[in-house]
Order: structure tokens, then sequence, then C-alpha cells
């Protein structure tokens, strides 16, 4: 028993170091979070970015009104999913999503990613399209998959190298948001 005292104040000095690891841990993956959302946030915004200007360049062409939700993109992608709508009609619409799952930088499953579920006129889903950001490869992947042949598919899946990926998404997406404006409008 009297050693009841020193146990008590070596399991309190045990269970502070543990609990102050635990905190340094949870501070050291906030901080990798950010630093990889960082380093994807011009290719995601990029491309959400040509996504809208596209649209509104053709309801302006097409004289139709468009409903283009405001992307205000997070500063930690990790946080939280963010959406954003763009209406053509009552029934067809795009669907964008920015996110990235924990734990930061372990694995290109855990990349921030750019997602986009088409639906079409009759409000049916008429294709997705994923943009996977891995900063720390250098690359990024896009996987596409499509109700209707055109474009193919796999011509546009695959990873591309960051250093030039503002040309590499307009040329993979024009094609892809040109067959689906025509299927949101039909």
């Amino acid at each position: 028993m009297r050693n009841l005292p020193r146990i008590k104040s070596e399991f309190a000095k045990t269970k502070s170091d543990f609990e102050h690891g635990q905190l340094q841990a949870q501070i050291d993956a906030g901080r990798k979070e950010i630093q990889v959302s960082q380093e994807a946030f011009p290719v995601i915004s990029f491309a959400v970015r040509f996504v809208q200007e596209t649209v509104r360049a053709f309801g302006k062409h097409a004289g139709k009104e468009v409903k283009i939700d405001s992307a205000d993109l997070p500063e930690n992608f990790y946080e939280k999913q963010s959406e954003y709508l763009i209406r053509f009609s009552e029934k067809a619409g795009w669907k964008l999503s920015v996110s990235a799952r924990r734990p930061a930088g372990e694995s290109p499953a855990s990349a921030p990613v750019m997602r986009v579920v088409f639906s079409d006129s009759r409000g049916a889903e008429s294709g997705n399209l994923l943009l996977r950001v891995e900063p720390a490869a250098k690359k990024f992947r896009v996987t596409y998959r499509a109700a209707i042949p055109s474009p193919d598919p796999s011509k546009i899946n695959g990873e591309r190298d960051l250093s030039d990926y503002e040309t590499s998404i307009r040329e993979l997406l024009q094609p892809i948001l040109d067959v689906q404006l025509l299927q949101a409008v039909d």
C-alpha cells in the first residue's frame, strides 16, 4: 500500500504522455490533410470551374436557363464532402462533389477526388466521372462510366501527369460534357 501514491503518479504521467501523443498525432494528421488538400486544390478547382464555365457557355448559346450552385471549395477536403448542383430542369441535373478519405496520403484511395454524377432529361443517371488527384505521385486519375457509348470511356480512363493538368482536363472533359449536356436537355 505504500507504493500506491507512486503507482498513481506513474499512471497519471503515463496517461498524460499517452494523451499528449494522441493529440500530437491528431495535429499531425490535420496538417497532412491540409497539405494534401492544398496540393490538390489547383487541379480540383480548375476542373470544377471548367465544368461550370462549359455549362454556362452552353446555356447562353442555347438560350436555356441553367442554375449553377456556387462552388466554394474547402481548405481541407478531408473534413466533409462538399456538394454543388447544376440544374437544367426539374429532372435533369449534375451533382458535383469534392471529398477525400482519411487518413491523408496513405494510399491513392485516400486522395482528394471530384465526382460528377450526370442525370439526363428523364432524371436517370446517364454517367459519372471521377477525377482523383494524387499529389505525392504527381498524377491524377480519371474514371468515366456512362449509359451511352460515346465518348469511349476506355480512351478517357487512366492516369495522367499533373505537369500539364489544365490541357489534359480540357481534352478529357470536353467530349464528356458535350455528350452529357445533350442528354440533359434532350
